[in-house]
């Protein structure tokens, strides 16, 4: 998982290019960071190679090019693999810096036609861009070329071009503030935190297959390819994408909350408090706790380590999980029955690592109370199919619910029941958080969700990607 920004104004364009990145970091991607600026120097593209936040990467970038603090036009990227943005210095175009989000799938078929291109998926995605004269041109080849998803923001001589998949998987929204100026992103989120919230207005998203030039006056569909229809990806909504973000008029928080709502309606139990697993289960939780009117609490004391999901290894996402929470010990002490509402299990590393303890905790404190316990509600179905568009990777060998019946789950969680919502309730959750105008002019349904991570035997690649 990563993401890209972009912007052209022409004010302020360091200050909400670092206001812009802050937030997308803990998200999308914890561990590298990247601007590329456009002066009147040319090209300037500083990233940190070794891991760190954005106010690094601006000050190393201030010390080795003072004009970046007069920029016009800038683009940043987050990943959490590998640095972002990526800098070409020679192509057909001239220099550019690409960033964004994006997972190939027929990279074997691109080898053979294209022997020259190496690297990572975005690194590829350059190399094609960089064989045409034109930007708009360049991101058409990606499109016609590349099979899986991707979000890309470009910053070239000419200015800052974007384009999305022609499915149009994940987010990339197009934003402007009250003086006109423009920008895009694949968190909504960054761009009300980059222009000020009450200040900004979210357009719309690019479409699938589409090509904007974002400028300081607004910005520009410049071409629109054949596009096999919108299939979005659900679990971004579920889990991927910031509580404070929108995607295709769906407003993330809303349909957590209503996930949580629903789960206490059909699966509710008698317990003192409810607790979230936070960060990413904290809306699902809030509408549990509204709709089951069961006083809520935090049992964990949360540290900005960023997401256990994000790590390249199986062992990093254990070790992640394990540290980035503390249990807050005089909650254990005074109560013994809880419900905790999580966003999805997907490898079990959260749980495994910290169901456990509070188990061990609750033991402490109530050694002979035969009532203690813990019920679990995920807000996602169960993930049973490994999805080849995720980065990084989860086989469906490593899914926690792939090869366990939901009785076999609860008895290795050791929790006193264990519930997840249905396909269809998940599916209503979403549906019923779009705008009121989006549900009255071109709603989003069922058919524009990518389900297969939830169903088992789905082929995504030749159920989406064959077009």
């Amino acid at each position: 998982m990563s993401a890209g920004i972009g912007m052209s104004l022409n004010e302020g364009c360091l200050e909400r290019m670092r206001r812009g990145i802050t937030p997308l970091q803990p998200i999308r991607g914890d561990k590298y960071s990247g601007i590329a600026f456009l002066t009147r120097n040319g090209i300037i593209n500083e990233r940190d190679e070794e891991g760190g936040f954005i106010d690094k990467v601006i000050q190393k970038a201030i010390s080795r090019a003072p004009s970046v603090a007069e920029s016009q036009a800038a683009i940043g990227g987050v990943d959490y693999i590998d640095s972002q943005p990526k800098f070409i210095e020679k192509s057909k175009i001239g220099p550019f810096a690409i960033a964004g989000d994006v997972k190939i799938v027929n990279r074997d078929e691109l080898s053979k036609k294209y022997p020259y291109l190496l690297g990572s998926d975005i690194r590829l995605c350059a190399g094609l861009i960089g064989g045409s004269s034109d930007p708009a041109e360049g991101l058409a080849t990606v499109i016609k070329e590349v099979r899986g998803r991707f979000a890309l923001i470009v910053l070239t001589t000419d200015g800052v071009f974007a384009c999305k998949d022609p499915r149009g998987f994940n987010s990339l929204v197009i934003a402007r503030n009250e003086k006109g100026y423009c920008a895009v992103c694949s968190e909504s989120l960054a761009l009300g935190a980059a222009f000020d919230d009450d200040k900004t207005e979210i357009l719309r998203e690019v479409y699938p297959s589409e090509i904007i030039q974002v400028k300081s006056t607004g910005f520009q569909s410049l071409k629109r390819l054949p596009s096999p229809g919108l299939v979005m990806c659900p679990f971004s909504v579920g889990y991927g994408q910031g509580p404070a973000s929108i995607f295709e008029d769906i407003d993330i928080g809303f349909a957590r909350t209503n996930m949580g709502a629903t789960l206490a309606q059909k699966y509710g139990v008698p317990a003192q408090k409810v607790f979230p697993f936070p960060l990413s289960g904290n809306s699902a939780e809030e509408g549990y706790a509204e709709e089951s009117r069961m006083p809520h609490i935090n049992v964990w004391e949360y540290h900005s380590l960023g997401r256990s999901y994000l790590r390249g290894t199986e062992q990093e996402r254990r070790e992640r999980g394990r540290d980035k929470y503390s249990p807050i010990q005089w909650v254990l002490k005074k109560y013994k029955t809880f419900i905790g509402v999580d966003d999805s299990i997907v490898e079990g590393n959260q749980f495994l690592a910290r169901i456990f303890l509070l188990h061990a905790l609750l033991s402490k404190f109530h050694p002979l109370d035969g009532e203690r316990g813990i019920h679990i509600r995920i807000a996602c179905p169960p993930k049973v199919n490994g999805c080849p568009l995720e980065a990084p990777e989860h086989p469906t060998e490593r899914l926690f619910a792939a090869s366990r019946s939901k009785e076999e789950m609860r008895k290795e969680l050791k929790v006193k029941s264990l519930e997840f919502n249905t396909i269809d309730d998940f599916v209503e959750a979403i549906l019923n958080a779009q705008s009121e105008k989006r549900k009255t002019e071109n709603p989003i349904t069922s058919k524009n969700l990518c389900l297969c991570c939830f169903e088992r035997g789905e082929d995504l690649i030749k159920k989406y990607l064959q077009y």
